[in-house]
């Protein structure tokens, strides 16, 4: 009898989870092009809220301009204004909600006082009726790398309504930690009578309009942006202005300011603990000091202590306080980053001249005894310790817990021996003739 033909048409099982797996590729490829594609219209919608947000601020600024005859000092005084126009609804000095989102408008007013659109900061001759440049900043949670909404506007007074002819001026440069002009942060200048704040511009100048008293008075500058420290760590550094006149321009006054770094000095070392790391010093090295203060000691807290608030530039560590001849592990921190430095844990080795035998050397913390619970086994031949002050105590079956050397320093590295002292014992009045004492 002939056999049937078998029907082979179909897919194989091979070829099943190809086209799944080809399709999965594609479905994963469509879904990260959509969900980049919503992310891009978050952003697009979010940046037309603040633009409209920026020029709602730009138009108001300028109808209080406009309004009466005291409107461009009374502007001008505003200084920096944050969340200053509320929305319906809203409050002043809280975030803007439009859209379900909430917006954040910074408001600077700050006078063009040299006319030419040279920098203040640099000197020269104020003319006699400054325009006022209004500046907007807006900016909103998630940004991520998009970049802030900005805007800005100059209005120029009419006769009579700008500032009056005693006004003093303070303009102040303001560079980064790698020296270059930091536009976009906050001076407030003020002495015991007033207070004035400005924003500098793209040169990194802040241009700070005052009204001394005929006799003069004392300014001084600080800087309140948060986060942010001059090369000494200081957070909202002050700098001195001296003594102003009405009429004056100040510009010498200049001031390196960044946003804070944080550095986590760790030390390893084989069985390391944290109990055997915790109290013991390390020391940061900064490229960069103001004064004598390159060199700072930590106290460690476990294993590692964290540092913030310092400034960007090259930092190293040590154990110790011993400046060694070369610093190791430098690190580069950049404004606003944080790095991690190891150091190596230097024990303190020793050795124990004449200590006693067929027991057991302990070593505690100064003020304990052999009973405390972080007790510590010493080979006298060969010990090793945490650098500190330590006791020393001998425990044998015969006799307990002797005491030995007490309150002895030990230094990292190696350590002078130590010596274990005979103990004498005198009895008084012992009779005579009856043989030996023993004790």
């Amino acid at each position: 009898m002939a056999n049937e033909r078998r029907d082979e048409s179909g897919l194989t099982l091979v070829e099943v989870v190809v086209a799944l797996v080809v399709l999965g590729v594609l479905a994963m490829a469509t879904l990260g092009i959509l969900l980049n594609s919503q992310r891009t219209s978050v952003d697009a919608r979010a940046r037309v809220g603040a633009a409209n947000l920026a020029a709602r601020e730009i138009d108001l600024v300028r109808e209080k301009f406009l309004a009466t005859d005291d409107g461009p000092v009374l502007v001008a005084n505003e200084g920096v204004v944050v969340n200053g126009n509320p929305l319906i609804g809203g409050a002043a000095g809280e975030p803007l909600e439009l859209d379900g989102t909430s917006y954040t408008i910074r408001r600077s007013s700050s006078w063009n006082i040299m006319g030419t659109g040279a920098s203040a900061c640099e000197g020269g001759s104020i003319v006699d009726h400054p325009a006022l440049t209004v500046e907007v900043e807006v900016t909103w949670p998630g940004m991520g790398s998009t970049k802030p909404v900005r805007s800005s506007t100059i209005l120029a007074p009419e006769r009579g309504q700008g500032l009056p002819e005693t006004a003093s001026f303070v303009a102040i440069a303001v560079k980064d930690s790698k020296g270059q002009p930091h536009p976009g942060r906050t001076v407030v200048v003020s002495s015991p009578s007033e207070s004035r704040s400005a924003v500098s511009d793209a040169a990194g100048c802040a241009v700070v309009a005052i009204n001394p008293p005929t006799s003069g008075a004392i300014y001084k500058a600080r800087f309140t942006d948060s986060g942010y420290v001059d090369i000494s760590g200081a957070v909202n550094p002050e700098r001195s202005i001296g003594h102003m006149m009405p009429g004056e321009l100040s510009n010498n006054v200049q001031v390196a300011i960044d946003r804070a770094a944080e550095v986590t000095i760790r030390v390893f070392g084989d069985g390391l603990t944290d109990e055997d790391a915790d109290g013991s010093t390390v020391s940061l090295f900064k490229s960069e000091a103001a004064g004598n203060t390159s060199v700072t000691p930590y106290v460690l807290s476990g294993r590692q202590v964290t540092i913030g608030g310092l400034w960007p530039t090259n930092y190293g560590a040590f154990f110790g306080t011993d400046v060694p001849a070369t610093i190791p592990n430098m690190v580069t921190l950049e404004p606003g980053g944080s790095a991690v430095i190891e150091v190596e844990f230097e024990f303190a080795r020793f050795t124990v001249d004449n200590a006693p035998s067929g027991g057991t050397m302990i070593a505690v913390p100064v003020g304990l005894d052999c009973s405390a619970s972080n007790a510590r086994t010493v080979n006298p031949s060969d010990g090793t310790l945490p650098p500190g002050e330590w006791t020393f105590f001998y425990e044998h079956a015969d006799y307990g817990c002797a005491p030995g050397p007490e309150g002895h320093e030990l230094f990292a590295g190696v350590n002078s021996p130590l010596e274990w002292l005979d103990s004498s014992l005198r009895v008084t009045g012992a009779p005579n003739g009856f043989g030996s004492i023993w004790a």
